[in-house]
């Protein structure tokens, strides 16, 4: 049941990555693949404090407060360049952070990495069993899934949603389109960068090979598999992408071959997906878009 309990912990921690990824790709129409690192971010920040002796949730707040501070380096460009080049800049983002946590090897341990995180304490109680981290992700995930329904809801998410529909649209009715893109990605990467410091604690130990332009990939994939813009779908898509190459395990494939296997996976599924539902399988949430086309049409 254990093994059972792990894949559930990385079902919840991914869906959470993919719906943050969903607000600033799915919404805000602002292409940032870069969510690898702040999840790493998020990890490492949390994991050199509680080692140095702080409670987890200064931790989780400072990891936040990190992630939403180092969206800024993303921000600043998404406001002047154009869409297909900030793909590019967000992925030498990736590369770059990569590289960072690799080569600080006092901070970060460069290739060895961190051990012997301790658990995670609230209030007395040790969450030191796999069971325990389930439950914790069961509740801390579907919290992350309602503020960011909240705020894709609200009249900021509509707005985004026009930003992501026609940036000129939305400028000609007088929306702060940058200001709504650093806010999108402050609340994204913020929320990315907690899950990555309860991932730290859950796996207790954590290196640079863990937050690589291929977990980007996958953040990526749980989005378009489960729908651009509709945050229900990144929960499916976390469900079908992490839940379905555990199963090569019972294969008795070696781990070489079932990784080459699981991004087989991840290109089939995004194929079908692609050609069998255009828009996800969910699709786009229709009411949003509704309210997105009468803003547009009537300040036009």
């Amino acid at each position: 049941m254990d093994y059972v309990f792990l894949v559930g912990s990385s079902i919840c921690i991914y869906a959470v990555l993919g719906v943050c990824l969903n607000l600033i790709f799915g919404y805000g129409n602002i292409g940032v693949v870069c969510s690898a690192s702040f999840f790493g971010i998020g990890a490492y920040t949390s994991a050199l404090l509680t080692l140095a002796g702080w409670n987890f949730f200064p931790t989780m707040l400072v990891a936040i407060a990190v992630g939403a501070l180092l969206s800024m380096v993303i921000s600043l460009p998404a406001l002047r360049v154009h869409w297909d080049y900030l793909v590019i800049i967000t992925i030498a983002f990736n590369i770059l952070m990569y590289q960072t946590m690799l080569n600080l090897q006092d901070i970060t341990g460069g290739s060895f990495g961190i051990r012997d995180i301790p658990p995670i304490e609230l209030f007395g109680f040790l969450f030191k069993t796999r069971l325990s981290y389930f439950l914790l992700t069961l509740v801390f995930a579907p919290l992350c899934f309602l503020a960011v329904r909240y705020v894709a809801n609200s009249m900021y998410g509509i707005s985004l949603m026009a930003i992501g529909e026609d940036e000129l649209a939305a400028k000609s009715i007088g929306k702060n389109v940058g200001l709504h893109k650093i806010m999108a990605m402050a609340i994204g990467m913020s929320l990315t960068a907690a899950a990555g410091s309860l991932f730290s604690h859950q796996s207790t130990y954590i290196n640079c090979e863990s937050f690589t332009l291929h977990d980007t990939v996958l953040v990526l994939s749980i989005m378009i598999v489960g729908g651009m813009g509709n945050l229900w779908g990144s929960i499916v898509g976390a469900f079908i992408l992490v839940s379905l190459p555990e199963l090569l395990k019972f294969v008795g494939m070696s781990s070489s071959v079932a990784f080459r296997v699981r991004e087989l996976i991840f290109g089939l599924a995004i194929v079908l997906v692609l050609m069998l539902f255009p828009k996800g399988i969910m699709g786009k949430e229709q009411p949003a878009e509704g309210r997105v086309k009468h803003m547009l049409k009537q300040k036009s």
